[in-house]
């Protein structure tokens, strides 16, 4: 038996299996190969995206590090401390957009608490008067605040923070950010930024930028206090100087006075004595008159009568003319014992003077002075004395030379108003009052009479210059010497006020403290 039968290759053996296999693997190519550019694609596109990123970042420093530039330029351009603060707080505003409002806090030198120094956006009235304690301002900006770099805080909570009832006229910010100034590692105060609607406003980079603008913003204070407090000792240096040259300029007319009314004691002296010894030798020759008449007989006593009386009568007329220039003499002498004793003053010895009494004192001095002068002179002195005034630190021998040359600038000016019916003489008047004003204590000298006119006003302090017609006995050094006085001896001012045809006041203003063991001490 026979049996046949075809003998086929496997079905993976088949030409159409090996069509598949080729098929597949070529796919598997294709697929591969795309899945390699997928991800080579992928990959390219994120480092592309690292990349923009990187470069972004990169712009973005280099565009602060030059904002930060610029700002530190404009800072260093200030050297006064308050427009440091004030350009600072302006830079900061802008450097972070999202802050609506900010200010500076500082460590005051007098009173060691924390003061506003400079606000934009709020009003400066509502803040000049408030003083945190470093623990409130501590607890306030640093304490309750989350630190994300060295000093720089940002502030979320406000409710219960100390301080809260000092600040209540303000609204209360939703964020906040805040840097702390350090010098010598001691806190001398805060920059805070605030955001009165968004309570997130602040991030992280602003966190960072702020934290380098810190850096700045610490040596720029630094640096404008130093400058400040340099300032100060020279300014107290010149100052010291200048009482010094004015002190000596003072002691030189203190000894020129001296010379002056020594000089002019001894004639004077000869004049009382010689007075006093022709009332004497009249009251002799008066009483030999006396005992001659009872000697003669009354035919001669007769003839003798009238002329007896006629020299009795210029005996007493005579005595008379003695009695008044002794008096004279004596008032005189008194003057001259008050140059003399005036000119012994200790040299710019500051002492505790009632200045009430003072200018009392010499109010009364100034007005005798002029009626012995003029027996006419009549005026109207009204005084408005703050009597909770407390001694305060003057030189009274160089004050009072204020006082006299200004009363009496005063009499002139209200005299010669009066001369030219400008003013009826009861109206002639001048006013005198003090008053306390904080560490400063007010002096105002106001007169009625001519003013002073404004093509002048400017040059009245100066040496030798004067108003008064030529003969009026002014030497034109009165208000030169009075404001050396009162400004370079005394640390004060000294003002004038005037309206032409109406009225002058000089307003003096003096420190209390003033002595000159506490100059020398800031001066060294």
């Amino acid at each position: 038996v026979r049996y046949t039968f075809p003998v086929t290759p496997a079905w993976w053996q088949r030409w159409w299996a090996v069509l598949f296999y080729a098929a597949i693997f070529v796919l598997s190519l294709v697929g591969f190969n795309k899945y390699r550019t997928q991800q080579l694609e992928a990959r390219s596109r994120k480092l592309e995206k690292i990349v923009e990123e990187r470069t972004r970042e990169i712009k973005e420093q280099a565009d602060e590090l030059e904002t930060m530039d610029g700002i530190v330029t404009v800072i260093n351009r200030k050297v006064i401390l308050k427009e440091v603060l004030d350009i600072m707080l302006e830079q900061a505003l802008k450097h972070f957009p999202q802050a609506e409002k900010g200010a500076f806090l500082l460590r005051s030198e007098k009173s060691d608490d924390f003061r506003f120094s400079a606000v934009n956006g709020y009003k400066f009235e509502l803040l000049k008067d408030v003083a945190l304690s470093e623990e409130e301002t501590l607890n306030r900006y640093s304490e309750n605040a989350r630190q994300l770099e060295a000093g720089v805080y940002i502030i979320r909570q406000f409710q219960g923070l100390e301080g809260e009832k000092k600040l209540a006229a303000l609204p209360v910010p939703k964020s906040s950010l805040a840097m702390a100034i350090q010098i010598d590692n001691r806190l001398e105060g805060f920059l805070v930024l605030d955001n009165l609607k968004n309570a997130d406003a602040f991030d992280n980079s602003d966190i960072q930028k702020l934290s380098r603008y810190r850096e700045h913003a610490v040596s720029a204070i630094a640096k404008a206090r130093a400058l400040q407090e340099l300032q100060e000792k020279n300014d107290e240096i010149i100052r010291t100087q200048e009482q010094l040259i004015v002190q000596e300029k003072l002691a030189s007319l203190g000894a020129l006075t001296a010379g002056i009314a020594h000089e002019i004691k001894n004639p004077l002296n000869f004049v009382n004595n010689f007075a006093d010894l022709l009332v004497d030798m009249v009251d002799e020759l008066k009483d030999d008159i006396q005992q001659h008449k009872k000697m003669l007989d009354e035919d001669t006593l007769k003839k003798s009568e009238e002329i007896l009386s006629d020299a009795e009568s210029l005996l007493e007329e005579i005595q008379g003319n003695a009695v008044r220039i002794h008096e004279h003499g004596k008032r005189a002498n008194n003057i001259v014992n008050g140059m003399l004793q005036h000119s012994r003053g200790n040299e710019a010895e500051f002492m505790s003077t009632d200045i009430n009494e003072l200018l009392e004192e010499y109010i009364n001095l100034a007005f005798h002075g002029r009626r012995a002068q003029d027996k006419s002179f009549s005026i109207d002195i009204n005084e408005d004395f703050d009597e909770k005034i407390e001694p305060i630190d003057v030189v009274p021998q160089d004050i009072s030379r204020v006082f006299l040359n200004l009363l009496n600038n005063a009499f002139d000016a209200v005299s010669q108003q009066v001369a030219q019916k400008a003013i009826k003489p009861e109206e002639a008047a001048v006013w005198l009052s003090t008053r306390s004003d904080g560490d400063i204590v007010e002096i105002r000298i106001r007169d009625n009479g001519g003013g002073i006119p404004e093509t002048v006003r400017d040059q009245i302090f100066d040496p030798f210059f004067t108003t008064k017609a030529t003969g009026a006995g002014n030497t034109g050094l009165g208000l030169s010497i009075s404001h050396d006085i009162v400004v370079k001896v005394h640390r004060g001012e000294i003002l004038v006020e005037t309206e032409p045809g109406k009225s002058t006041e000089f307003i003096i203003r003096l420190p209390k403290a003033n002595r000159m063991d506490l100059l020398d001490k800031n001066s060294n």
